[in-house]
């Protein structure tokens, strides 16, 4: 996913062929708990992943 015409996010990488470079600085977006851990594990420090089968309440500031 794009904004601003830069890259931004990528929804449900394959954590196994997703290089840590890769995923550095992207928001990475899962679609249910195990593949968040796997992609926890696999992406470099401070990478935001977020899975999206989490139902959450109230406004989430990024």
């Amino acid at each position: 996913m794009c904004a601003a015409g830069c890259p931004y996010a990528v929804l449900r990488p394959a954590a196994h062929r997703a290089g840590r470079d890769e995923l550095a600085g992207l928001v990475v977006l899962t679609a249910g708990a195990t593949e968040h851990r796997a992609v926890v594990d696999q992406a470099p420090a401070g990478t935001r992943v977020v899975d999206l089968s989490v139902r959450r309440t109230g406004p989430t500031t990024l």
